[in-house]
């Protein structure tokens, strides 16, 4: 993703052109906006703030791809949220390896794997109000600001939460100390706004909820990511119920 402004004005919104530096995205690119948005971007200059500082293992940090986001003005919530998709290589799992428990509880290692979180803020004051971050097998965490401890580090503001990355599973932990990196330092950003249609035409998506994938207030709402009625979204459901989780763990929104 270059460093110039990006912006997608959704229909009904003015489009201030004359404001940009560089073109701006066509309507096709933001047609998956959900219909509260008015304004859409992905210019490094406003995610670098708002991206959180990650604990990794350095196989963890090998595995990550890159990390995605855009930010999203919904008119709906008087609210700008910050969405960042990380993605990785491919995801082991802690059971496959362990005779009959691989097969029953369903193969849970695969190629590709792709990890939300997302940071809501006051669309005036910039101000952090909560996140909300994968807490396990794609269920949600949310955490108000006042459950968060912030850091600076891309600015002078504290605004980045930290997270450890869960291994096999690459979901969340909120951290409450300044520790780890900022995804920027060791991969940089890239558009979500342009890696979405790609993922959704390759099929990434097939076992998750469009819906919640692009729309983080929607996400937040029903408590996970995944499309209802799917295997996978079941033998996530049955891991949650039988709490087969870390053992030092966020709660989550739905458990």
């Amino acid at each position: 993703m270059s460093r110039t402004r990006r912006q997608i004005l959704t229909a009904g919104a003015a489009l201030v052109g004359t404001a940009l530096v560089g073109s701006t995205a066509s309507a096709q690119e933001g047609d998956w906006l959900p219909d509260h948005v008015v304004a859409a971007g992905d210019d490094v200059e406003s995610l670098e703030p708002y991206q959180p500082k990650l604990v990794t293992t350095p196989a963890d940090r090998a595995a990550l791809l890159g990390f995605y986001g855009c930010w999203m003005d919904s008119a709906e919530y008087d609210e700008r949220v910050y969405l960042f998709w990380a993605r990785y290589t491919h995801q082991d799992s802690s059971i496959d390896a362990i005779p009959f428990l691989g097969d029953i509880f369903a193969r849970d290692s695969h190629l590709g794997d792709h990890e939300p979180y997302a940071l809501f803020a006051d669309r005036q004051t910039g101000e952090v109000k909560r996140i909300l971050y994968s807490g396990y097998h794609h269920y949600g965490v949310s955490k108000s600001k006042d459950e968060i401890e912030l850091v600076a580090d891309a600015t002078a503001a504290e605004t980045h939460p930290v997270l450890d990355v869960v291994s096999p599973h690459h979901h969340y932990q909120l951290v409450h100390e300044d520790r780890g990196v900022l995804p920027s330092t060791f991969t940089g950003l890239e558009s979500f706004l342009e890696a979405h249609p790609r993922w959704r035409d390759r099929d990434v998506w097939r076992n998750a909820d469009l819906e919640s994938v692009t729309d983080p207030w929607h996400a937040e709402e029903r408590g996970y990511w995944w499309k209802d009625g799917t295997r996978d979204a079941r033998m996530a459901w049955l891991r949650v119920a039988l709490d087969w989780r870390d053992s030092d763990h966020d709660e989550l929104i739905r458990a």
